[in-house]
């Protein structure tokens, strides 16, 4: 294919990669996936607080403690480690975001506000400012040396699906909280909590991990890349008001499989 590139397999797996792309509305047409953000220095910015009060959060970093305001905070949390919604709360931890924030639209601080309003967060940054620089080595810094190296994510809000960047099972946790930030992994974005939950029902099928497992890129013991491009062909079938009901309610995997695989139609 001109645009995606080989794919190798016996005639069967090609005619069921082909149904399913075929089938309903590209993934990545009909959901919007996007890249978790990059501080490119995340030991830095991201922690578990040990002690929280009030008005600080309070963290180690190489053996020393520290305390950092929590207004400067916010919730984050990495893909790569979760497995189930019941993980979200164990698992979510706190990014120093040094961005002032007016109708969801981030934008970095000035060094002296900084420095007047959060002192402590400041200081903590300012002791490790040579670790910052070392960023991007070689390269021309295009961002102040104590904002993230990226600015990709830091403006995306929303309810979404959760997913690792690579896996050996199809792990996609829904989390309606819309300011949650994520990292080291990928999130599917949707208009409501139905949609999604019957877009993660789908993609935690035989049918997308049959997908998967002959398209994608393969890693040891199982795994398989489950970047954007790995991910966005696969096609997302149509389904009445009365499907939608038994994909929401239905818990067992095997009735929730064989309903799919019939209506893909494929032969797995």
């Amino acid at each position: 294919d001109d645009q995606k590139g080989w794919l190798l397999a016996d005639e069967n797996i090609f005619k069921n990669i082909n149904i399913i792309e075929n089938t309903g509305i590209p993934l990545g047409r009909k959901n919007l996936i996007k890249n978790g953000i990059a501080t490119l220095q995340n030991s830095l910015y991201i922690f578990k607080p040990y002690k929280e009060d009030k008005n600080y959060l309070y963290m180690e970093y190489n053996n020393e403690k520290y305390k950092i305001e929590r207004a400067i905070c916010r919730d984050v949390i990495k893909p790569n480690k979760l497995k189930t919604s019941e993980e979200i709360e164990k698992l979510t931890e706190k990014i120093i975001f040094p961005y002032n924030i007016k109708n969801r639209f981030a934008s970095v601080m000035d060094e002296s506000f900084l420095e007047r309003t959060y002192p402590n967060k400041y200081k903590y940054l300012l002791k490790h400012k040579d670790l910052l620089l070392q960023r991007d080595k070689n390269k021309d810094k295009k961002y102040k040396w104590f904002e993230f190296g990226r600015s990709q994510s830091i403006n995306d809000y929303g309810k979404k699906l959760l997913f690792p960047y690579m896996s050996n099972k199809p792990y996609f946790v829904y989390t309606n909280d819309e300011n949650l930030m994520f990292y080291a992994g990928y999130a599917i974005y949707g208009e409501s909590e139905i949609e999604l939950k019957i877009i993660e029902k789908i993609l935690k099928s035989k049918v997308f991990w049959y997908y998967i497992e002959h398209t994608s890129k393969p890693y040891s013991s199982n795994y398989f890349a489950l970047a954007k491009n790995y991910v966005k062909d696969f096609g997302i079938c149509e389904l009445t008001k009365d499907k939608k009901v038994f994909l929401l309610k239905q818990n067992s995997k095997d009735k929730i499989d064989n309903f799919l695989i019939s209506k893909y139609g494929i032969l797995v």
